[in-house]
C-alpha cells in the first residue's frame, strides 16, 4: 500500500525531533475526531492534526485545513478547554501551523507562502511547546 502524502510530510517532521519529544499516533477507525499526534514534553502536551496539499497555481487560491467535522469540534472543544491544539497544513515546501481556531480562516495562496515554515523549523515550534513550556501560537518567522 502507497503511503500518503500527508504521512510521508509528518513523518519528514518527526525526523528533526529530538527524543525529549514522546509522539504518539492517535488511530482509532471507530472513533472520528481526535487529531493525528499527540506529543509530551517536560513542560507541555500538544496535539496536531497534519494535512497536506499540493499549491495551486493561482496566487488568489485559497487554502483551508480540510477538516472533517469531528476533526474541527474535537480541536474547538480542548482549545476551550486550554489545551494545546494546532494544525499543520504541509505542501511540498514546507507548512504552515494554525492555532487557536484560525484553521477555519483561509489564507490566499501568497498570504500561505509568507507563513511556509521548514521542516526542521516545524519540529523545532514542537519542542519549543513542549520542552520549553513556549505559547502556543508562538511561529517561528
Amino acid at each position: 500500500m502507497a503511503t500518503k502524502p500527508e504521512t510521508t510530510f509528518y513523518r519528514s517532521v518527526h525526523r528533526y525531533l529530538p527524543s525529549s519529544v514522546y509522539q504518539m499516533k492517535l488511530h482509532n477507525p471507530y472513533l472520528g475526531g481526535p487529531p493525528d499526534h499527540w506529543y509530551s514534553g517536560k513542560s507541555s502536551d500538544l496535539w496536531i492534526e497534519w494535512k497536506f496539499q499540493e499549491l495551486p497555481k493561482r496566487e488568489s487560491t485559497e487554502l483551508l485545513p480540510d477538516l472533517s467535522p469531528l476533526q474541527a469540534a474535537w480541536l474547538k472543544g480542548r482549545y476551550e478547554e486550554g489545551r494545546n491544539v494546532a494544525v499543520i497544513l504541509g505542501c511540498p515546501l514546507g507548512g504552515v501551523i494554525y492555532t487557536g481556531l484560525s484553521w477555519g480562516q483561509p489564507l490566499t495562496l501568497g498570504e500561505y507562502r509568507v507563513r511556509i515554515l521548514k521542516r526542521n523549523q516545524l519540529a523545532r515550534w514542537i519542542e519549543e511547546i513542549v520542552c520549553l513550556g513556549s505559547d502556543v501560537s508562538h511561529h517561528l518567522r
